[in-house]
């Protein structure tokens, strides 16, 4: 099984990717099995959990905060598997 695990470089990528877009929140696997929220155009992470659901319910909730908020949720390669809007 391929493991990605969250790096700067992999944040870079979706900051890139979300550049500009308020509102828009990555769930992202990170090291140790432990997942990350981070808000579009950023590179760090907002908050880490240790399940992926948790990651998602807390994503949701604070993209909920905007009219077009939305939660993109990326496998462990890295790759965009669904994208929900809030």
């Amino acid at each position: 099984m391929a493991r990605t695990i969250y790096t700067k470089s992999l944040g870079r990528a979706v900051a890139k990717q979300a550049k500009g877009i308020v509102g828009r929140y990555h769930v992202i696997r990170m090291k140790a099995n432990r997942w990350s929220v981070v808000a579009g155009g950023r590179l760090t992470p907002s908050r880490t959990f240790a399940t992926e659901s948790d990651a998602i319910v807390y994503a949701k909730k604070i993209a909920s905060r905007f009219i077009d908020g939305e939660v993109v949720i990326h496998g462990i390669d890295g790759r965009v598997i669904e994208s929900v809007a809030c």
